[in-house]
């Protein structure tokens, strides 16, 4: 029995583009479901992805990374973009008050 071990290693670009619903982007996950391929992220690109993401897509990117175990990077990365959804949560509260 062999064994494919290729797939696709996309960047924060692609997976910012699949949490928008991108056409394109979300094509390009079909196409290695079909083609039966993996889908890899980089340590990085999560980190860039989970500092930056919209507050109602921190869930979806979360279980987009989900499969991977936790190092520490990704610990701190996952805490700092929690912090920050939580602040922004907080101040557009303020705002609204205000």
């Amino acid at each position: 029995m062999t064994h494919n071990h290729s797939g696709y290693l996309f960047d924060s670009n692609i997976v910012i583009a699949i949490l928008d619903n991108d056409h394109a982007s979300v094509n390009l996950v079909r196409q290695a479901q079909e083609e039966q391929r993996r889908i890899f992220f980089s340590t990085i690109t999560e980190c860039e992805v989970l500092s930056g993401v919209k507050h109602n897509q921190f869930l979806i990117a979360e279980r987009l990374f989900s499969p991977k175990a936790y190092d520490t990077c990704r610990f701190r990365c996952r805490k700092k973009s929690s912090f920050h959804a939580k602040r922004a949560k907080k101040q557009g509260t303020e705002n609204k008050n205000s």
